[in-house]
C-alpha cells in the first residue's frame, strides 16, 4: 500500500459524475467532505468571538452582519433600479456565482493562534494483495499517528483524518482493481484510526472530484510512504 499524506488547512472535497469509471471498481459516492478553521478553535476567546461575526455571511442577510450591502452604491455604479438589482442579486445567487460573503483568512497565522492545526489528508492507494495483510491496519495506523505528531506540540490537536482513495500512487500492474477487496481495505482502516480517538472521513471511489486543499507549506507538509 502507498501514502500520500498532505498537511491541510483547509480541504473540501465533492463528488462529481464522471463518463469513464475506473475499471473493476463500483462507483460508491460520500457525502461532501469541508474541513477548514473556524473561529470556535482560536486561543483567544475574545478574538473567536469578533471573527465569528464576519465568519459567515449569507448574500440576502447582510442586515444580521456586521457588513451591510450598500444598494444605493450598487444601483448607481450598474446603472439599475431597486427591482432590476435585486433580480441580479437573485440570479447571482441562484446561480452559485454569488452566494455569500467571506473573511479572506492568513490560514498560516489562523493556524498558528488555533488549537486546532488543520487536518491530515492520506491519499490511499490499495494495491495487490493489500486484502490478505493482517499488519497493514497496524502499520497504516502507526504512519498516521507518526506523522501526526510531528505536525503537533503539547496542548494542540489535530485530529481529523481524511482518508481519500487514490489509484495514481501506483503502477496499473501492481493496482488492486476488485472493488470488494479496496472497499474492504479502507473499512478496516478507517475502524482502525478511529480506536485512536480521531475523526476520519471517506472519499469516494470512482467519483471525479471537486478539490480544494489549502496546504501548510513547510518541510513536514507532505511524505510519502510504502506500507
Amino acid at each position: 500500500m502507498k501514502l500520500q499524506l498532505v498537511h491541510c488547512a483547509v480541504c473540501i472535497f465533492e463528488d462529481e459524475e464522471i463518463s469513464k469509471k475506473p475499471p473493476g471498481i463500483e462507483p460508491k459516492a460520500a457525502q461532501p467532505i469541508t474541513i477548514e478553521p473556524t473561529s470556535e478553535s482560536l486561543l483567544d476567546p475574545e478574538l473567536a468571538q469578533l471573527v465569528s461575526l464576519f465568519e459567515h455571511i449569507e448574500l440576502d442577510a447582510t442586515f444580521q452582519s456586521p457588513i451591510q450591502l450598500k444598494r444605493d452604491y450598487l444601483q448607481e455604479h450598474l446603472g439599475l433600479e431597486s427591482r432590476e438589482l435585486k433580480l441580479l442579486l437573485d440570479k447571482a445567487r441562484e446561480t452559485g456565482i454569488l452566494t455569500q460573503l467571506t473573511i479572506n483568512k492568513d490560514y498560516r497565522s489562523w493556524l498558528r493562534n488555533s488549537k486546532h492545526k488543520g487536518c491530515l489528508l492520506v491519499m490511499t492507494c490499495v494495491e495487490k494483495g493489500d486484502h490478505q495483510r493482517d499488519d497493514l491496519v497496524d502499520a497504516y495506523c502507526r504512519t498516521v499517528l507518526e506523522r501526526r505528531d510531528q505536525l503537533i506540540s503539547l496542548g494542540h490537536e489535530l485530529n481529523d483524518v481524511i482518508v481519500m482513495p487514490n489509484a495514481h500512487l501506483t503502477h496499473p500492474d501492481e493496482l488492486e482493481t476488485v472493488s470488494q477487496n479496496c472497499e474492504n481495505v479502507i473499512a478496516r482502516i478507517i475502524k482502525g484510526l478511529q480506536t485512536h480517538n480521531l475523526r476520519v472521513l471517506e472519499g469516494s471511489f470512482g467519483y471525479g472530484k471537486r478539490v480544494r486543499l489549502v496546504i501548510m507549506g513547510h518541510p513536514k507538509a507532505y511524505s510519502f510512504r510504502q506500507v
